[in-house]
């Protein structure tokens, strides 16, 4: 996918290049605060869209706070995903009807944390970090011909992969993530490119992907 190329390009480049900047003294101070809308997608797997929503505040010279909020377009594990076709045969066989079941679910992640930069160079800032917060998960399930089924097939069925209860149609588990990338800034316009590595926790089947991002933003 070629969205994907290049934000792997500019995120090598960018992890490449940090240790020069690490010794270089700072030329312009960046903005102590930041304003920023993110767009990419996951790399592990199928991957979803990712769109996400950035504040972020320079408490200390090379230590900035931030708030992500991110939507995930779809997060429904393989598990799932496979049971959801065994319902289908299974009740086509019972009713000797043809039944097609497909779903997602789509995801919502809140998570705050820190990141640590060495020195600017002009306009160009790398940066680590590590995050944490919670990730939503809320399930839609779809049958070809009658549309949205979620609530009966939750009702009746009862098939989950145990990430989201069989009694359930969403569910929040803690989440954490570390980050590499860099800020760049224009005049008042700030430009994020980042590689986000994010793991969910208290789950039945594994939440963790990688994600790569570009955002465009205001400083000020």
């Amino acid at each position: 996918m070629k969205v994907v190329s290049v934000l792997g390009v500019g995120v090598v480049l960018t992890l490449c290049t940090a240790p020069a900047f690490a010794q270089a003294p700072e030329r312009e101070p960046f903005s102590r605060s930041y304003v920023s809308v993110l767009a990419g997608a996951t790399v592990d797997g199928d991957s979803t869209p990712v769109f996400a929503g950035e504040y972020g505040e320079r408490v200390s010279r090379h230590v900035q706070a931030y708030v992500n909020v991110a939507y995930f377009d779809d997060l429904m594990s393989v598990t799932m995903q496979n049971s959801l076709v065994a319902a289908s045969a299974l009740l086509s066989d019972v009713t000797n009807s043809a039944y097609r079941f497909s779903g997602r679910d789509r995801g919502i992640a809140l998570t705050g944390g820190a990141k640590v930069s060495p020195a600017a160079i002009r306009a160009f800032r790398p940066y680590v970090g590590l995050g944490f917060g919670a990730l939503n998960l809320s399930r839609t399930i779809v049958e070809e011909s009658l549309g949205d089924v979620t609530e009966s097939f939750v009702e009746q069925l009862g098939v989950s992969d145990g990430n989201i209860l069989s009694t359930d149609t969403s569910s929040t588990k803690p989440m954490a993530e570390a980050i590499a990338g860099a800020g760049i800034v224009a005049g008042r316009t700030y430009v994020d490119i980042n590689y986000r590595f994010r793991k969910a926790f208290h789950t039945v089947e594994p939440i963790e992907f990688s994600q790569l991002s570009v955002g465009v933003g205001v400083r000020f």
